[in-house]
């Protein structure tokens, strides 16, 4: 048992006794472990360790397929292990339950090797690599050389295949895709940390969207790397195909657009795109992908493999039947902002690809063997050239570029046609993908045109990458496509119905026809490191681009292992053939031959052809066998083809029909399964029947399994044979009741229709010719003679429905005898005793004169594609002799018995104009059909009350009937609605329509009684019923429009005063003598007079100058309101006040918070209110009437008409039906007592109150220019009835899909009466003859007012309390918009409707859904100063430094240039204002964003962006908006509370190269585990999430550090005012407010700021007062330091905000400096009472901001002009330069006078 321990203990050396022990163990665990046991993570780090000796050590020694397997599994462990550690598992299972399968994975394939394993084998060594040169420069590699594969082996791969497939398509959720109309909408939200790809080092981001062929394109934003989009892109496909939608894939790209004139030559850089399958964001919840981050790639740069940024988007696929899935977007910000600040203010953590996954690259690879079997694609010429075909093959992924092989031409038969190609292919896949579909394409090559596609098929990348190993063995894979033609003659049949059927074959293998070939292929998976060594370096180094190499020449052993099949089959009979003219001259006038071909793969047995007697041939043929060696994995066999052709002397026809079933399905079956008819499907790329026509039906038996087990059933086979010639005479009685649903094909929405019984070759045999219904009753039996074989091999008996004006058929169904007729035998007396089906043992012969019918459905070429059912029972009476005459059939019409037809006819809804006439006078026939051909009538009377287009007849109507006492018997009552014109001479049908009556009967089993007018339901009902799709939202007090007060129009508005109240006065609308009210609210705009005010007396300015300048307007500061102002209220003590320079005790987390108590409230109409997905309708019970479809016109077209059938209105009313007694005539179970018929027929006056809040998703109806989305007009247009109660033109929302409507409509109604509210939006033009249809709903309004369950709803929440009444809460619903041209939605509606009695609607006012007010507001920010900026020219160590400054919807504003500054430093003192609108839904509420940029300066060239940081004031934007005051971001920070060193962690706060009060090698490094880690940044960039470069970071610090004490040193010289501390005993508490020239004080006892502590005694109280003094003067001196600019102190209520740039080669976030600024935002009314000049203009106030300091300045000193424009060091080399060179020049000319001296010294002595 432990033989695989032995084996390799042996071998091991005795320093490996841990590993000898470790396999021990394990192989005992392996071999007595379940199945159900899990791999330990121990044992997959000891399995690495073994990997890494047993590769090296052993698998040189030993060749055993144990060794070779656990070097597999070691290996698997080893990158589990890998995966495990690095928390990372690319392309498998993301949770721990998927973990645990892949341990068990590697655990079991360990085991059943050691099982299975009992020697071992030397392995030959491995051949050398032999490199060649050819045309493609590639090389050959060696292949692998393993054993071949057992057939177990084979098994258990095919079986583990199977299974991935299967979790493949768990994940799928088995999501059926249908083809139709599919709609993509893609929401754009925000994109951040894109790569700069600008020389500024900026971007220009433009999102392009490519979908369906379509290409959409969003706005430019300039010189940004974060930027908010907020663009919404609608693309619609119609008539999509299920195949191409499952392969197509949406693909959205960030690119960095061009300026216009550039553009044109030079296309747009790509940043990076996101690429996903449109079936997998179909196959995802409610078909989305809602507000995720997506990591952008660049996957044509190879040389750039990091993440080029993040794009926020949603993405939405809609097909056919689905819905759009609206969400509450204010609830997923605040998730989003929750998961922020989790991040640290980063991207939230629904990142698909988070950005801590650093991205990974993987290879498929892809081995392209060879082919076999291809079809012939060139022609042969003469006996010049032979036919074959030159082939190369195509792999294609994603958008990544194709990659083929090298074409291989071959001549010859198919059976030659064998190019070996022995290519792999290389394409790299970034990891995670969205995208799963691996497409292989094999081309025919043309030189002078196209290549020719010859097939394709298809393998999912995700199911190789689960495969143990991640590696599939070679294995082939089959071709299908179009049928071959014969040279070119048939390339041109496959255009039918608007496809191209033989590119659609060619392209989707599962729809194919014709069997073109296999390849053989294999396939792995690869990590970046198993790169060939070539490949990575060198001239042949691809980097991440796509490859090809030779590989060496595998043997056939390594193919997959063959079995030998057998297939046979018995061509056994057809039915209802197609038929064709006969061309031979021995058969003019008859019809072709038929026979069939049974192919698989590259062999075929076709039939002897048979005359084709009336769709009828009978073959009684056992077909050639086909035995032949195919892969053991059923899988790869290929599949069985049964063609139906024609036959016409020797020459081949192309096949009409065919049939396709799979290898593995036939061998399930195996011999031993019996004859079975299979229907043939019409090949439509040869096109060869005419439309309509039945591709036929075959009987075949047909078996296959291996050859040594058909020996078991070949005699029975035989024996099969002989039993279907020989024939039994019968008598086949086909009984034919009734049909219902048939397709209309006259004008008049009727046909006049037949049956035809078509069987066993004879002549078809009609019924008579029902006219002008579409529910025509037959009640006749069809009786024909035949000789049959067994029932089992007897042909099927097709029923025909025609058409007698044009014999189309319209439908067909067919029957077989074996298991749908009752077999009777008739005796000489005529009793019938029954032979099959037989009775049971309890069972009695029914007495009955025939078979109990049932309904069949009609299909015309295939099950579904066509209307209609027919009822009908079939009858085989066996005959002793074929002459023996039986006796006539018996009636077919049923018994009978008396009821009342009970119509409450409301009237007719929706009639549309007959003929381009409007309707006139309609009336309304009810006609019941008898079995004996009379039929019972009823009619209304004519009405053109309260329109012609909705009459209403408010009848009641009982009809005496018969009606059979089988329900299924029962006819339906057809309605003929006429209109009466000219006087009546002309009454011409406008609709007919059905009423079924199978649920109506009382004795009927599927009887339901109508309980629609007893129901109770309520509010709970329906909130159980429908979860609610919204909650409480930002959007929730309502703000309105303003539009004009017209005629009709009033207009409600609510008072505003100091204290918040409702006026108690306020003016509510009551019901006018119009019949159309509309009313609109809106809330006064104007602000609260007492607040104004109170804001003016308070923020008035201080008096003039008194002429003692600066000092004089000191004077008018009180020191005790200074003192005041100074002192702040405690706060917690947190992170972000380090953050902030502050103290320890300081903290200002509310600035990010995530609490927001300025959230929006619910507004009054909105509380308690239900909120549903969808129509109200969907959720509640059945309407209490009943409607019926009218219709006209023809389904089906003709030469001269094409198809009209339409909807021209609906009935509505209430049918039931009455049990009568029949001797008493008494109705028996009449529960009219149900319904009030008083109040249905008495129309009553009503108030109909529309509250639209609004519009989602609107369909766009205006086409974008250049690729920009398309935009709509939208506004509201109401019609109830005939009548157009309100048209909202004037007020369009321009370019909006999404709108806030917010409008209350109301009108007046009769009901019974005008019931249809129509509700159109419609989309405004200014260019064309009208405006354009979105959509449309239709709220029935009879439906609601007389159901109960909808009077009840919200009746609870009912207030009638005096000052606070409140109608009935109804339901929010979200209602479909639809255009009669599409089937798709065309966006959605908000709203609800309200009914009220006149009495009502005096009583409760309108609810008031108008939104508040928008605020105009101005945003103020003032950028101080910079410190530690990042210089960006290297040479002069300086920078031009100017902030920018932006906020959403505004335009950037820039301070002034601080032209060369040094060493980091920047002074502006420079003030912007953002003029922002605030309120509901507003982009800046919405994206409530402060973009700071910090830029250099250039004049030659380009300018230089240092970093970018980004500010959320979403909460202060709140705060102003709903308390309407000025907001200051940073209140009480900074000021004279910055200054001073009263405690460390003051000082630290003071020093620049200090973040928030820790030093830089603090913050780095440090984690979220303690008081020490990084602090929270209130902007809404991310903080950097790796490590810092500590080497870096602390020579800056030094140097900063050194600069600063510098300047320390100076100041204290310079104001060097400190008091000497008396030696009493006592020591005096130095305040935090201290001024910096006291910061040289050895201790700080201050607990608190304004507090002091004693040391070693108490301070009297005129010490106390006498240090508060000093401190206040000291404040006051800081003051006006601060006024006038001196000094180096923090502005009052200012805050640094530090800068970062992603580095996108490293992965992390460089600090790049900080920048002071002051942030305020006020109302506009406020802003003009505190007016404040742009930059430092006048008024310069609010605050005062002095002049810049450290500028550039003019000097007459060319040294210090020089250090100025240049700097020190380039100033101090040139300095040294010039005096060189005024050294040289005084040598040069004082050389004579040298000379002379020279001379006269030497002279002298």
């Amino acid at each position: 048992m432990h033989f695989a321990a032995k084996e390799l203990g042996r071998m091991l050396t005795a320093e490996h006794s841990r590993v000898k022990g470790v396999i021990k163990s394990y192989a005992t665990a392996l071999t007595t472990n379940t199945a159900g046991s899990i791999l330990p993570l121990e044992a997959a780090r000891c399995l690495r360790f073994l990997s890494q000796f047993v590769q090296g050590q052993i698998a040189a020694k030993i060749g055993s397929r144990l060794v070779r397997g656990l070097v597999d599994v070691f290996a698997r462990s080893n990158v589990l292990l890998e995966e495990h550690d690095n928390d990372q598992k690319a392309e498998e299972a993301d949770d721990s339950e998927d973990a645990k399968k892949l341990q068990v994975e590697a655990f079991l394939r360990l085991r059943e090797i050691i099982l299975a394993s009992s020697s071992a084998k030397k392995k030959k060594s491995h051949s050398t690599v032999k490199n060649t040169n050819d045309d493609d420069d590639d090389d050959e590699k060696e292949a692998l050389d393993n054993d071949p594969q057992s057939k177990e082996e084979a098994d258990k791969k095919a079986q583990e295949i199977n299974e991935a497939q299967e979790r493949l398509k768990a994940e799928l959720h088995e999501i059926e895709v249908k083809s139709g109309d599919y709609q993509v909408i893609v929401d754009i939200i925000e994109a951040r940390e894109l790569k700069p790809k600008n020389w500024s080092g900026t971007s220009d981001p433009v999102c392009v969207i490519e979908c369906f062929g379509e290409k959409r394109t969003s706005s430019v934003h300039n010189d940004c790397l974060s930027c908010v989009f907020d663009e919404t892109f609608i693309i619609n496909k119609r008539n999509l195909d299920k195949d191409i939608f499952k392969e197509s894939s949406i693909k959205i790209s960030v690119n960095d657009a061009r300026p216009p004139g550039i553009g044109v030559i030079v296309r747009d850089t790509l940043i990076g795109s996101y690429v996903v399958d449109a079936s997998y964001v179909y196959y995802q919840k409610n078909h989305e992908l809602y507000r995720v981050w997506v990591a952008l790639i660049n996957d044509r740069d190879p040389e750039d493999q990091a993440i080029q940024g993040y794009l926020k988007l949603s993405v939405q696929v809609i097909g056919p039947g689905d819905r759009v899935v609206v969400h509450d977007e204010s609830e997923a910000r605040q998730k989003e902002k929750k998961e922020d600040m989790r991040a640290d203010g980063g991207i939230s953590g629904m990142v698909i690809m988070p950005p801590a996954m650093k991205r990974e690259i993987k290879w498929l690879v892809t081995t392209i063997w060879r082919a076999e079997y291809l079809p012939i694609m060139d022609a042969a010429v003469g006996n010049i050239m032979q036919g074959g075909i030159d082939a190369f093959v195509q792999m294609e992924f994603g958008d990544i570029k194709p990659l083929r092989t090298k074409t291989k031409t071959v001549k010859g038969d198919r059976d030659k046609l064998a190019p070996e190609w022995r290519t792999e292919l290389w394409i790299p896949i970034t990891v995670p993908t969205g995208t799963q579909t691996v497409k292989y394409t094999v081309y025919d090559y043309n030189t002078a045109g196209p290549n020719q596609l010859v097939a394709t098929f298809y393998t999912r990348f995700g199911l190789i990458a689960k495969l143990p190993g991640r590696h599939r063995p070679p294995h082939w894979c089959n071709l299908y496509g179009a049928a071959l033609g014969t040279g070119a003659s048939i390339s041109d049949f496959g255009l039918r119905y608007g496809t191209n059927w033989t590119q659609h074959y060619n392209n989707f293998p599962d729809h194919a026809s014709t069997y073109k070939g296999r390849i053989l292929v294999e396939q792995h998976v690869y990590n970046r490191d198993q790169l060939p060594e070539k490949y990575r370096s060198g001239n042949h180094a691809v980097g991440i681009n796509p490859f090809k190499r030779k590989v060496k020449r595998k043997d056939r052993k390594h193919e997959p292992p063959k079995q030998r099949y057998r297939l046979e089959c018995i061509a056994i009979c057809g039915s209802e053939l197609p038929t064709f003219s006969s061309r031979n001259i021995h058969n003019i006038g008859g019809n072709s031959r038929m026979q069939l071909m049974v192919s698989w793969g590259r062999y075929s047995t076709i039939s002897q052809s048979k005359p084709n007697n009336n769709g009828a041939t009978e073959w009684f043929q056992h077909l050639d066998s086909i035995e032949e060696e195919y892969p053991h994995d059923v899988d790869q066999c290929p599949d069985v083809f049964v063609y139906l052709s024609k036959a016409e002397g020797n020459s081949v026809r192309p096949p009409c029909s065919f049939y396709r079933c799979s290898t593995k399905m036939l061998m399930e079956r195996g011999f031993g399964y019996g004859p079975v008819w299979i229907t043939l499907r019409e090949d439509l790329s040869l096109d060869q029947l005419s439309e309509g026509i039945y591709p036929g039906s075959v009987l075949l038996q047909i078996g296959m399994g291996y050859p040594d087990e058909w020996e078991k059933y070949q005699a029975k086979w035989e024996q099969n044979l002989k039993h279907m010639t020989h024939r039994t005479p019968f008598q086949l009685r086909c009984h034919l009741f009734q049909a219902r649903h048939l397709t209309a094909t006259e004008a008049d929405g009727t046909l006049d229709a037949y049956l035809a019984v078509s069987f066993s070759g004879l002549d078809p045999q009609p019924t008579e010719v029902q006219r002008e219904t579409t529910d025509p009753t037959f009640y006749k039996t069809i009786v024909l003679d035949c000789a049959l074989p067994t029932l089992h091999y007897a042909p099927l008996v097709f029923i025909s429905v025609k058409d007698y004006s044009t014999d189309r058929c319209l439908g067909r169904f067919g029957v077989n005898l074996a298991t749908d007729a009752i077999v009777s035998r008739v005796n000489s007396d005529g009793t019938k005793i029954r032979i099959s089906p037989p009775l049971g043992p309890d069972e009695e012969e029914p007495d009955e004169k025939f078979p109990m019918p049932r309904w069949y459905d009609l299909m015309r070429e295939e099950v579904g594609d066509t209307e209609g059912q027919v009822l009908a029972s079939f009858e085989l009476l066996a005959k002793t002799t074929p002459d023996q005459q039986l006796s006539d059939p018996t009636s077919l019409e049923p018994s009978t018995r008396p009821a009342v037809v009970d119509i409450v006819a409301l009237g007719l809804r929706g009639l549309v104009p007959y003929q381009q006439m409007s309707i006139q006078l309609p009336y309304t026939k009810f006609v019941l059909p008898k079995t004996g051909g009379d039929t019972d009538t009823a009619t209304t009377n004519r009405s053109k009350k309260p329109t012609p287009a909705d009459p209403n007849y408010l009848q009641h109507i009982r009809m005496d009937v018969e009606i059979p006492e089988k329900p299924i018997f029962a006819s339906p009552i057809h309605i003929t609605v006429r209109d009466v014109r000219l006087g009546g001479f002309i009454e011409p049908v406008i609709g007919t329509g059905t009423i079924y009556l199978d649920d109506k009967i009382p004795w009927s089993p599927t009887f339901k009684k109508s309980t629609k007018f007893s129901q109770e339901w309520s509010l709970d009902d329906l909130n159980s019923a429908a979860a609610p799709l919204t909650a409480n939202t930002d959007d929730a007090e309502p703000l309105s429009e303003s539009p004009a007060t017209e005629a009709g129009v009033s207009e409600t508005k609510h008072d505003e005063t100091i204290p918040t109240e409702i006026s108690a006065s306020a003016d509510t609308p009551t019901i006018m003598e119009a019949s159309t009210t509309i009313t609109t609210t809106e809330a006064a705009v104007e602000a609260p007079t007492a607040q104004l005010e109170y804001l003016v007396k308070k923020q008035t300015p201080v008096e003039a100058d008194t002429g003692a300048g600066v000092f004089g307007a000191l004077l008018h500061v009180n020191k005790n309101e200074l003192a005041g102002a100074r002192k702040t209220k405690h706060r917690k003590k947190g992170l972000v006040s380090r953050l902030l320079g502050g103290d320890e005790e300081d903290d200002f987390s509310d600035l990010i918070s995530g609490d927001d108590d300025y959230e929006e409230a619910e507004p009054e109409w909105r509380k308690d209110r239900p909120i549903l997905k969808s129509e109200l309708e969907e959720t509640l019970p059945d309407s209490p009437f009943e409607t019926y479809d009218l219709s006209l016109g023809s389904k089906v077209g003709t030469l001269l008409r094409d198809p009209d059938w339409r909807i021209t209105g609906k009935f509505k009313g209430i049918v039931r039906v009455f049990r009568k007694d029949p001797i008493t005539k008494e109705v028996l179970d009449d529960d009219q007592d149900d319904i009030d018929l008083m109040r249905l027929l008495k129309p009553q006056g009503y108030k109909i109150r529309l509250y639209v809040i609004r519009g989602v998703h609107l369909t766009p109806m205006d086409p974008g220019l250049m690729g920009a989305p398309g935009k709509s007009d939208p506004y509201l247009r109401i019609d109830l009835g005939k009548n157009q109660v309100f048209n909202d033109r004037e007020n369009y929302i321009p370019d909006a899909v999404d709108v806030d409507l917010y409008k209350v409509i109301e009108m007046s109604t009769e009901l019974p009466g005008d019931s249809q509210l129509k509700i159109d939006v419609v989309d405004y033009d200014d260019i064309g003859f009208s405006d354009d249809l979105i959509g449309t709903t239709i709220v029935d309004l009879e439906d609601r007012w007389f159901s109960r369950a909808w009077r009840k709803l919200g009746k609870d929440k009912r207030n009638e309390t005096l000052g606070s009444m409140r109608f009935d809460v109804k339901p929010l619903e979200l209602r479909r918009l639809f255009t009669k041209t599409s089937a798709q939605e065309q966006g959605q509606l908000e709203c609800w409707v309200d009914i009220l009695t006149p009495a009502e609607a005096s009583t409760f006012p309108p609810d008031d859904v108008s939104l508040p007010p928008k605020l105009k507001a101005e945003v103020r920010v003032v950028v101080w100063k910079a410190r530690d900026m990042v210089n960006m020219d290297t040479i002069t160590n300086m920078n031009d430094l100017y902030i920018k400054c932006q906020m959403e919807d505004t335009e950037a504003q820039c301070t002034d240039i601080h032209w060369r500054a040094k060493g980091g430093k920047g002074s502006f003192n420079w003030r912007m204002k953002f003029d922002v609108e605030l309120g509901h839904n507003t982009k800046v509420m919405r994206f409530p964003h402060l973009k700071i940029q910090a830029w250099d300066q250039d004049i030659i060239k380009w300018n230089d962006m240092i970093a970018e940081a980004g500010i959320d004031l979403g909460r202060y934007l709140r705060k102003c908006y709903h308390k309407r005051q000025a907001v200051k971001l940073f209140e009480g920070m900074g000021g004279i509370s910055k200054v001073g060193g009263g405690s460390k962690k003051q000082a630290k706060a003071n020093d620049p190269t200090k973040k928030g009060g820790l030093e830089i090698d603090e913050i780095v490094g440090q984690g979220m585990d303690g008081e020490e880690e990084d602090p929270l940044n209130p902007a809404a960039v991310p903080t950097p999430k790796e490590d810092k470069d500590k080497k870096l970071l602390q020579k800056r610090r030094a140097e900063l550090n050194a600069r600063e004490e510098r300047e320390r040193a100076r100041q204290n010289k310079k104001k060097n005012k400190k008091k000497n501390i008396q030696d009493d005993g006592k020591k005096k508490a130095q305040c935090g407010y201290c001024w910096k020239a006291l910061a040289g004080c050895w201790y700080c006892c201050c607990a608190g700021r304004g507090k002091e502590v004693e040391a070693t005694g108490a301070d009297t109280k005129e010490e106390q007062s006498k240090d508060l003094e000093d401190q206040d003067t000291e404040a006051f001196i800081q003051q006006f330091k601060e006024m006038t600019g001196w000094g180096d102190t923090d502005p009052k209520d200012s805050s640094w905000l530090y800068l970062y740039r992603f580095d996108h080669e490293t992965g992390t976030n460089e600090y790049m400096g900080r920048i002071c600024m002051s942030i305020t935002i006020m109302p506009k009314s406020i802003a003009d009472i505190q007016p404040a000049g742009f930059g430092r203009s006048e008024p310069n106030q609010h605050p005062y901001l002095s002049p810049p300091t450290g500028r550039l300045y003019f000097s007459l000193n060319p040294f210090i002009m020089g250090s100025q424009l240049c700097g020190p060091k380039i100033c101090a080399q040139l300095t040294s330069c010039l005096i060189c060179l005024g050294v040289l020049a005084l040598a040069i000319f004082c050389q004579p006078a040298l000379n002379a001296l020279v001379f006269l010294f030497c002279n002298n002595f």
